[in-house]
């Protein structure tokens, strides 16, 4: 996608996510690996911090090399908020970025009342918060405590079957999918498609 897109499914995501007095979470994931979804998260960041006036969070909540420090993971355990879990935008114009955390393990977002205590912390902290999720199966409590959710499918690789049987395996409440970013798109889109895009 070019960084135009990403503005344009900024203000559509802000278009589809329900006003409150709280910020508002996006968890971005996908039906399996390498679809392009921590490209899509921090795209997407990027233009909602040009696009709001609170500050906005990208969350990732699996480890990268060489990353090291406080984070996501802390947050569900602990529940209270540190600086050092975020790094802040070096320019002033990005997303905060919240590192995955020292002790980041899949079974962390199968536990629903830390997540949600985790995600209130966050709500407090930033007015929307986009959240690099693992694909939808290690998705866990995310998936119904989110305001939104946005699967990222890499158009040219993958078959509507292994879409429909993640989506099967692990449901996302109607009312919270946001749509569909189709990744690597070829000029021919299938008709089964056009139903999940945004």
């Amino acid at each position: 996608m070019k960084d135009d897109a990403f503005y344009r499914l900024g203000l559509r995501v802000l278009g589809k996510l329900p006003a409150g007095p709280q910020g508002r979470v996006v968890v971005i994931t996908s039906a399996r690996d390498g679809e392009g979804k921590t490209h899509v998260a921090q795209a997407l960041a990027q233009a909602l911090a040009a696009q709001c006036s609170d500050p906005v969070a990208l969350v990732a909540c699996e480890k990268q090399a060489g990353e090291s420090g406080p984070g996501w993971s802390e947050l569900v355990h602990d529940s209270a908020w540190q600086d050092a879990m975020a790094t802040p935008p070096a320019s002033g114009d990005g997303p905060h970025r919240v590192r995955a955390g020292q002790k980041a393990r899949a079974e962390t977002l199968f536990k629903p009342e830390a997540v949600a205590q985790a995600l209130g912390t966050l709500r407090q902290r930033f007015g929307m918060v986009i959240i690099d999720a693992p694909s939808l199966a290690g998705c866990g409590a995310l998936l119904r405590q989110a305001d939104g959710c946005l699967l990222v499918v890499n158009a040219k690789d993958t078959r509507r079957e292994v879409v429909q049987g993640a989506l099967a395996a692990n449901p996302v409440p109607a009312d919270r999918l946001l749509g569909t970013v189709l990744n690597q798109r070829p000029e021919y889109v299938p008709s089964w498609l056009y139903r999940w895009v945004l």
